[in-house]
């Protein structure tokens, strides 16, 4: 997702020979949507730090991951549908909303990066499933003298819940998944207050107590503390880390912790690359997270609609007569 301007676009970059597959995928679910092949978005973007300092600009940026088990999932698009109209939502309608309200000459862009895993990968967390399904029993014995046993404590309702979401979570095909966020504005104007607190509480939509949620990786962000190693030379650590950021927006790069060398390419002696982090989400929580909007969210102040749906012809024409008939419908002669 990409706001220039206030004015937001939906976009996918995927490879050539998945794009019949991918096309075929996205008309079957959503007959209306027009997709239209276009340059890529990222060229009208600086390059580097030294184009964004020479335009007169400034950048912020960060990442989201999910903070806990990765066996655990979100709130899906399943929570929030409703048989009653009045009470469905759709959780694309806040980061719309955020993404409208950025100003004249500012950009806003949200890059959410999957890979596929194997389909077998879901069996590491076994241990998880079954440590869950265990049952627990009180400290206390009860009984007396060789008759002593332990009470087996019933799990609760909310236990049960869980091992219930994360088996059907895991059931499903699973993806690594990277959430990069960037906002860049003149220097006059730049706030990234609206960016960085609007999407942090976008995605507070998916956080449940009991499962997982969305964190932002504050470690890798454009703004490095005084507290952050290696405590010295504050701006010349903010500079790198912008070009950091940048050119791994730009280059749409995974960037984890345990890519060797993405760690070394992207890595600085003031400013290492040691602070990016991974998260592994199923189909379900994927398509929660990015989709189409539907049509309860109101988009047409915030996205531009393409007046381009084909319908069939107007009711009562004449379908049968001869040529003589077609006479009234060409032009008269001057």
């Amino acid at each position: 997702m990409a706001s220039f301007e206030g004015q937001t676009h939906f976009y996918m970059r995927v490879p050539v020979k998945q794009r019949n597959m991918i096309e075929a995928a996205f008309l079957g679910y959503y007959p209306d949507v027009e997709l239209i092949e276009i340059e890529d978005y990222m060229d009208k973007l600086p390059q580097n730090i030294t184009d964004l300092e020479r335009r007169g600009l400034d950048i912020w940026c960060t990442e989201f991951y999910l903070n806990k088990h990765p066996a655990l999932p979100i709130k899906t698009y399943k929570v929030f549908e409703s048989p009653d109209e009045q009470h469905q939502f759709d959780p694309m309608s806040s980061f719309l909303e955020v993404m409208g309200k950025i100003k004249q000459g500012e950009y806003l862009g949200m890059q959410i990066l999957v890979e596929p895993l194997h389909r077998n990968y879901a069996q590491r967390f076994d241990p998880v499933i079954e440590e869950l399904r265990e049952p627990k029993y009180g400290k206390e014995k009860m009984g007396a003298g060789e008759f002593t046993f332990q009470p087996m404590m019933m799990k609760s309702p909310g236990e049960t819940e869980t091992l219930k979401q994360i088996e059907e979570n895991l059931a499903k095909p699973l993806f690594v998944l990277v959430v990069r966020v960037a906002y860049m504005a003149p220097k006059p104007t730049f706030y990234d207050g609206l960016a960085r607190r609007g999407l942090r509480g976008a995605f507070n939509q998916y956080s449940s107590a009991d499962l997982n949620y969305f964190k932002d990786n504050v470690k890798n962000g454009t703004k490095p503390g005084f507290w952050d190693f290696p405590y010295v030379y504050p701006e010349q650590r903010r500079r790198i880390r912008k070009q950091r950021n940048l050119k791994l927006y730009l280059g749409r790069g995974f960037g984890t912790h345990d890519n060797l060398p993405e760690i070394i390419l992207y890595s600085h002696w003031l400013a290492f690359n040691l602070n990016l982090e991974k998260s592994i989400i199923s189909s379900e929580g994927l398509a929660s997270l990015f989709h189409p909007p539907t049509q309860m969210v109101l988009t047409a102040p915030h996205t531009e609609r393409s007046e381009s749906r084909k319908v069939g012809p107007s009711s009562g024409l004449p379908i049968y007569g001869d040529e003589s008939a077609l006479e009234k419908f060409l032009p008269k002669e001057s």
